[in-house]
């Protein structure tokens, strides 16, 4: 507390780490967890900056200064939040993707193990990265971030994400409705790899289209590349989709 009784802007940020209990600890025991940021507060300001920002100049091009003249606050405000560029880019990670892990579960888990499932989970990674292009773009760049903090940072959030993936892709051969000799440890890699790439061309992609028109094509080949038999859940394009591909990729127009 700053002299005067007023709260200052360290005690503001301090405050946003409360404890709580730990997972299957004895009473008292207890924990930091990040207290989600005021949507309107300095902090969710900063970030968002943080979003276009890196989205227009790559994280590696971009300055904590160049952050807040963005987020309209003092350079100096920033380091009250966060001690590192380093951080900002790994709490992104965690508070977006993390955020959108934790919806993810709850809505697969009401969804029909095997083709039904997998769709679904194919149609909320697409409308997740369709909704903030410039966060889709920070994303696509930097999720195998080869500088060491960055890489330790990010790599316990996307890794939850793989456990995701496998759990989609388990529920469906343990339903039957996959092959059963399906290697689960082959075919995550291939789901985000497969989305990954499709995302990528989106994003850099120099001709308009939505991201959400590859839902269905997607969701049938990588049902049928599970082995799941053709039927009504497979689902079919019903229009032929915009190419993703671009000429600055090296493919033709």
């Amino acid at each position: 507390m700053s002299q005067g009784g007023r709260a200052s802007e360290a005690d503001t940020a301090e405050a946003a780490v409360v404890p709580a209990a730990a997972p299957g600890g004895a009473p008292g025991d207890a924990v930091l967890r990040p207290r989600e940021p005021d949507p309107n507060g300095k902090e969710a300001r900063i970030l968002r900056a943080a979003v276009r920002v890196f989205s227009e100049h790559g994280y590696h091009g971009s300055s904590m200064a160049a952050v807040a003249r963005d987020a309209q606050v003092a350079t100096g405000t920033i380091y009250l939040y966060f001690a590192r560029k380093q951080d900002l880019l790994i709490t992104l990670f965690q508070r977006h993707l993390g955020g959108y892990i934790e919806r993810c579960r709850p809505a697969l888990a009401e969804a029909e193990p095997g083709v039904a499932r997998l769709r679904l989970l194919v149609e909320m990674h697409l409308a997740y990265f369709a909704e903030d292009r410039a966060l889709a773009n920070v994303f696509q760049i930097h999720a195998r971030e080869p500088d060491p903090v960055l890489a330790e940072g990010i790599r316990p959030t996307v890794a939850d994400y793989f456990d995701v993936i496998a759990e989609v892709i388990q529920a469906g051969v343990t339903a039957g409705a996959f092959r059963l000799d399906l290697d689960v440890r082959i075919a995550r890699p291939m789901f985000f790899g497969t989305l990954d790439e499709v995302v990528t061309g989106w994003v850099r992609s120099k001709r308009a289209f939505p991201l959400m028109t590859a839902l269905a094509p997607l969701a049938s080949m990588l049902a049928r590349a599970f082995g799941a038999a053709q039927s009504g859940q497979d689902a079919r394009p019903t229009t032929t989709p915009p190419r993703c591909d671009d000429p600055e990729h090296g493919e033709s127009s």
